[in-house]
């Protein structure tokens, strides 16, 4: 491409100063000048590789750089008086010719042919360096994604522990049927909230799963206080979503809902997909409120990790609808899990 533009510009020139040329031959003048620089760059990427041009200890590799400027310039010089004189303007002078041609084309190109090879040696610098800034800023990314999923951990184990635990110890001497259960449960719960790939995103369905144990221990804990429905689209269930979502959501409507009631209370957690879009929302029955309760560290990783994951393209409110009581509405863009 730099050849066609470069040839454009010559034909153009040469015609306004009323000399007779045609494209084809400045096509060809192009390619003489372009194909060496074509064979070079790659050697010039390399060298700007081995010594990287910012950092410390620069000078030094500035000094390299110099010389092997110097002496690549050289070389694409050479090339291009071999190609432009052997296989444009033929070779009937012999040698003096091709030697007058180097002359001329080192007094009207070489300077520029450093130039190009600076050019070449601080565009890879500053592509390197971006490539790296890229890198610890992912990096970066994913350590903070995984501190708040670590923060959400901490928040979440030891309350839900308590409560669950001593649930258990009051059913191991009346139902011990009902107390290995739940243990299982439990187990099984803890098992998916220490894996390290909770902390990007997973699939629905295994979220719907810890979230399936988590209410079946809180209704043995409630027991007759907790009603409780699921409704999940089947094909929501193939999206992906931020691990570990569900649970402080659900938590919180039983610790601000559900054991607010003074009698029995009604959970609900409905997924569906609309469009582009994955909607998750957590609805209980309790006292509700005109304004939105102050998020605790739960709802404020759940918030943070959202944000870092979807940017503005994602939607976290409270709501207080028609029927009463608190509905939690969660949207993220629909993606499939693969696999």
């Amino acid at each position: 491409m730099a050849a066609v533009v470069y040839a454009s510009h010559l034909f153009l020139f040469h015609t306004a100063r009323g000399a007779r040329t045609t494209l084809g031959f400045q096509l060809l003048e192009a390619a003489a000048h372009f194909a060496p620089w074509a064979a070079l760059t790659p050697l010039v990427l390399r060298l700007a590789r081995q010594w990287p041009l910012l950092g410390p200890g620069w000078p030094a590799r500035l000094l390299l750089h110099a010389a092997a400027g110097a002496g690549i310039a050289l070389l694409q010089v050479l090339v291009h008086g071999a190609l432009d004189y052997g296989l444009i303007h033929g070779a009937a002078d012999g040698w003096q010719g091709l030697a007058a041609r180097v002359v001329r084309l080192f007094s009207r190109t070489y300077y520029a042919n450093l130039l190009v090879y600076l050019a070449l040696v601080v565009g890879a610098a500053v592509a390197e360096q971006s490539r790296r800034a890229r890198v610890r800023e992912a990096e970066l990314e994913r350590g903070l994604t995984q501190a708040q999923l670590d923060m959400l951990r901490l928040q979440l184990q030891p309350h839900f522990m308590f409560n669950a635990l001593n649930t258990i110890s009051s059913l191991v001497m009346d139902d011990p049927a009902a107390a290995q259960r739940m243990i299982a449960r439990l187990a099984d719960l803890l098992r998916r909230a220490l894996d390290p790939a909770n902390a990007g995103e997973v699939p629905l369905a295994g979220e719907l799963e810890s979230a399936r144990a988590f209410l079946a221990i809180e209704e043995v804990r409630f027991g007759e206080r907790l009603e409780v429905l699921i409704a999940s689209d089947p094909e929501a269930e193939a999206a992906l979503v931020p691990g570990l979502l569900l649970q402080p959501l659900l938590e919180n409507a039983i610790r601000h809902g559900i054991a607010r009631r003074p009698g029995a209370g009604r959970l609900e957690l409905r997924v569906e997909r609309r469009g582009e879009w994955l909607r998750l929302s957590v609805w209980d029955d309790g006292p509700g409120s005109e304004t939105p309760p102050r998020p605790g560290i739960g709802l404020s990783n759940v918030t943070a990790r959202l944000e870092r994951l979807y940017g503005g393209r994602h939607r976290f409110a409270f709501a207080a609808p028609p029927r009463g009581g608190t509905e939690v509405v969660v949207e993220v863009p629909w993606r499939p899990a693969t696999g």
